[in-house]
């Protein structure tokens, strides 16, 4: 069996990758930089390609698109936007031109997108249903969305998580709070009432796997642990867990003005439920508790 993995060097991607493998499968990894990518995965451990085109004459049976560059590291210029959507969309349609000139598409193809679909959403519940907030992050992954919804017209069966926050041994997201909470210098941010809605990296995985096992999983979830946390909770949380203190709030005005637009990331939030995991997929979380995700992620 034939895997492809877009975004494998990434951190979900290389946990994808590593819990999922065995012996019977072959798994390419389509990445920018190939000499990066020689880093992370050695001795032939992946296929690494920098073009679709490497694939030669090769069937691929299952797609993991985990890509894109990450939302959170720079201001959202003009220039940034395009990159997010490049990364994303672009090379998702560029996926789908791949498949139809090679003539035979993949059986499963699982796509990322993310909570940002749904824009600020305040303190209302939200489900797969939730009517979305017209803003960039809606934009962006809607766009993501369309690009892998349309591999179901050639009959490949589509599953796209819409993930929450990232919570993990070294995820992208606890580098960036752990120093800070490690020194005390760890705070609220902005008024601290705005959700987080957040997901473990082993949940990540085990839905996956069980998307890959059952025919059943089609179309779109919410990815995000069961229960949503405030950011004040959160940070109440973390510094429990490290036994610190979280006594420097981040004004809301001092983010705008050095973060701008993607401050809204931080500021804004949504109140995410896993409807469809829950109530359909009857699928079991490990981790429900941010305190217990947390003390696995330090």
């Amino acid at each position: 069996m034939n895997w492809l993995v877009l975004g494998g060097t990434g951190y979900i991607g290389q946990h994808l990758i590593q819990a999922l493998r065995s012996p019977n499968q072959t798994i390419w990894v389509y990445t920018r930089s190939v000499d990066n990518a020689r880093k992370i995965w050695k001795n032939g451990e992946v296929k690494l390609i920098a073009d679709f085109t490497e694939l030669g004459e090769t069937k691929i049976d299952i797609v993991l698109n985990f890509s894109g560059a990450p939302i959170a590291d720079k201001r959202w210029t003009q220039a940034r936007k395009d990159v997010l959507r490049k990364s994303r969309v672009t090379l998702t349609q560029q996926l789908f031109e791949h498949f139809k000139a090679f003539g035979s598409f993949p059986e499963l193809l699982i796509s990322a997108s993310a909570i940002g679909f749904y824009g600020n959403q305040k303190d209302n519940r939200v489900t797969e249903d939730t009517k979305p907030h017209l803003e960039f992050t809606h934009e962006l992954c809607a766009a993501w969305e369309e690009a892998a919804l349309s591999f179901q017209e050639q009959g490949v069966r589509v599953v796209i998580p819409r993930l929450g926050v990232v919570v993990g041994k070294n995820s992208g997201f606890m580098n960036k709070l752990l120093p800070l909470f490690r020194l005390n210098l760890g705070g609220v941010m902005g008024g601290g009432n705005q959700w987080v809605s957040w997901v473990h990296i082993s949940d990540i995985i085990h839905f996956v796997a069980q998307a890959v096992q059952r025919d059943d999983f089609k179309g779109i979830y919410n990815l995000t642990a069961p229960n949503p946390v405030t950011n004040r909770d959160m940070t109440q949380s973390l510094a429990r867990v490290l036994k610190r203190k979280a006594i420097l709030p981040v004004p809301s005005f001092t983010m705008k003005l050095f973060l701008g637009e993607m401050s809204n990331l931080l500021l804004e939030g949504q109140k995410v439920i896993p409807s469809r995991l829950l109530d359909e997929a009857k699928l079991e979380f490990k981790y429900t508790s941010i305190d217990e995700a947390f003390r696995d992620a330090v």
